[in-house]
């Protein structure tokens, strides 16, 4: 899919269609077309046809940006409904009730979802994300916490590393990958069983990044293991991010 912009793409299709005319124009008045003029106009037909489907393309992704921004909007008030109601419950009682806990863990996948609807209106707009110095022990334990509260079988074992480097990221990207690594653990252990969190600085040289596909550098590493309860069966993956 090419980078140009849909007005980009109109112009340039107006610009093969003012050549396509002018030889069609010779070969109507001349009955035919030389060597150069027949290999001009073969080339033009091919990149009409290629900016065709590029244009065709990039309507159809407005469309869909175009939804997605609405749906972003209508799914956002409706957190902001859910958000209420758990706000004012909340108000009317003491953090010792039954009830104190599971609307505290509302609230925060009110947050989360929050965050989905703010990637689905970056879409909207063209991919732009939100990029900052983040530190990812904090942004990994939040969403392990949260993980916890839904998923008591399972046990979450953390180890981060001490002074972990700050990685310039958009921490709704991350932490939606976090919640999907959970998610599958989860899945993967219905009876139970043990999740391990790690982080850690690393220093990728110039023979480690080669499957990888990245630069040589700095690097922060989070694994996310599971060991399902009863069985040999381990789930890995690994996320590296670039130093900030």
């Amino acid at each position: 899919m090419s980078n140009k912009t849909k007005a980009e793409l109109e112009i340039q299709m107006k610009e093969a269609r003012k050549e396509l005319a002018y030889y069609k124009k010779i070969s109507e008045e001349n009955g035919n077309l030389r060597l150069r003029e027949t290999e001009q106009l073969s080339r033009l037909i091919v990149e009409h046809e290629h900016l065709g489907s590029q244009l065709l393309q990039s309507q159809k992704m407005e469309a869909i940006g175009t939804l997605a921004g609405g749906l972003a909007h209508d799914f956002n008030n409706l957190l902001m409904g859910i958000q209420g109601y758990a706000s004012l419950m909340l108000m009317s009682i003491d953090a010792g009730h039954t009830f104190h806990e599971k609307l505290r863990a509302i609230e925060m996948q009110v947050q989360s979802g929050a965050e989905l609807s703010r990637q689905l209106l970056n879409f909207a707009r063209g991919g732009r994300y939100e990029v900052k110095p983040t530190d990812l022990n904090e942004l990994i334990r939040k969403s392990g916490a949260m993980f916890r509260r839904t998923k008591k079988e399972i046990r979450i074992h953390e180890r981060y590393a001490k002074e972990i480097w700050a990685v310039d990221v958009d921490r709704g990207q991350i932490d939606q990958v976090l919640l999907n690594l959970f998610v599958n653990a989860g899945q993967a252990m219905p009876g139970g069983g043990d999740l391990y969190l790690e982080t850690e600085n690393i220093h990728m040289d110039a023979a480690s990044v080669k499957t990888h596909e990245i630069k040589p550098g700095p690097y922060v590493k989070v694994v996310v293991t599971s060991h399902i309860k009863l069985t040999r069966y381990s789930y890995n993956r690994l996320m590296f991010c670039n130093k900030g």
